[in-house]
């Protein structure tokens, strides 16, 4: 009796999954995540939601700390023109930050440091932009497999992804056996968040971010107008660059011969 109650309920399940799968619509054609023009403005606003949960929600997340209502959204501003890209952050404590990416160098300005000149590695955690490959920081799992169908966002139709994603880095998931994880402003988590579900709505018509829900946070993505005219690094910065320029390659040139 075990063994047909089993295959019953293995069958039901299957019809209810095919029957999601047929009102689903198929995939619209053509690419799943553009990136942005050549020219191009935007904003990614976050906003951790943890704050608005109720403590008897069950949720491990929750935060009960009054104080934390009150703190503004991060938001980052981005202005690309070619290959020279400026990121202008606020944190959620209104700390604000600046960064140039240009000939593959990151030039870092801070309010507590001096600039900060060094090699643009892009990153490979939900909050770091890898520009190499993309304009758009924790998208990088959209695919076919995770499309859940076409909805509205504010008034446009946006094609849907849902899965699960890790909020850390490689570096950091291989040191949080050794508690070695430390996220700070970066949504407050700790290893036992180490997946967490993740939506993305893409705009269909041009196939970029409109949305997306990571775990706790929530990013809203605004376009402005494209830049009429290529953006200068400034001149203070421009020297910078190539001072350190300068100072690798004497330490990459091959050292003199004594004869």
């Amino acid at each position: 009796m075990k063994p047909t109650i089993l295959c019953l309920t293995a069958i039901i399940g299957l019809s209810a999954l095919q029957a999601q799968d047929a009102q689903k619509p198929p995939l619209p054609a053509g690419p799943l995540l553009k990136r942005t023009g050549e020219y191009s403005a935007w904003t990614v606003i976050s906003q951790n939601t943890a704050a608005s949960k109720s403590p008897t929600d069950g949720s491990a997340a929750a935060n009960t700390d009054p104080s934390k209502k009150d703190e503004i959204p991060a938001e980052s501003r981005y202005v690309k023109t070619g290959d020279t890209i400026c990121e202008a952050t606020t944190s959620t404590k209104g700390v604000r930050q600046e960064i140039w990416r240009v000939a593959g160098l990151r030039v870092t300005i801070g309010a507590d440091h001096a600039p900060l000149v060094f090699p643009d590695f892009g990153g490979d955690d939900i909050y770091s932009v890898d520009f190499k490959t993309s304009d758009f920081a924790g998208l990088n799992w959209i695919s076919p497999t995770s499309y859940a169908g076409i909805q509205k966002w504010q008034g446009r139709d946006c094609i849907v992804f849902q899965g699960k994603v890790s909020p850390f880095s490689v570096m950091q998931r291989q040191g949080q056996s050794q508690g070695e994880i430390t996220m700070g402003e970066k949504g407050d988590m700790s290893a036992d968040d180490i997946m967490v579900p993740a939506t993305a709505y893409i705009d269909v018509e041009t196939r970029l971010p409109l949305f997306a829900q990571f775990g706790d946070e929530k990013r809203t993505y605004q376009y402005g107008p494209a830049p009429t005219a290529a953006q200068q690094l400034p001149a203070e910065l421009a020297s910078q660059v190539k001072e350190y320029v300068a100072r690798i390659q004497r330490l990459s040139a091959p050292p003199t011969r004594p004869f």
